[in-house]
């Protein structure tokens, strides 16, 4: 559960990137770049993980998460703005295509960007 590393979801992993913050642009000196998508799993029940780079000033810290947790950070955002980008929809069948994979690796970059 979270985010390790980089605890997203918790107000206090902000802290020290607080000064490079601007609020108001909606900038926060992070960049998110979503490097890969990797397959893993039995083949009875694969899953996508997003293996991302997220780089500061003065950082790159690479973590993977799967598309579920982007829903939880994007209830989370939801709860905090009602202007928060719309995360892409879940898909129940042909989730494991490499063509849906790639798009879905696309969107999901789109809504980080956002």
């Amino acid at each position: 559960a979270g985010w390790p590393c980089l605890q997203v979801l918790e107000d206090g992993s902000w802290m020290q990137h607080s000064d490079r913050l601007d609020v108001h642009n909606c900038r926060s000196g992070m960049r998110i770049v979503i490097a890969k998508a990797e397959t893993l799993g039995p083949k009875t029940t694969p899953y996508t993980i997003y293996v991302m780079h997220i780089k500061t000033a003065f950082t790159i810290r690479i973590i993977s998460r799967r598309y579920r947790q982007f829903k939880e950070l994007d209830h989370h955002l939801k709860s905090l703005m009602s202007s928060a980008p719309s995360l892409p929809c879940k898909k129940t069948f042909g989730k494991m295509s490499p063509q849906f994979i790639s798009e879905r690796k696309r969107q999901l970059q789109s809504y980080v960007d956002a």
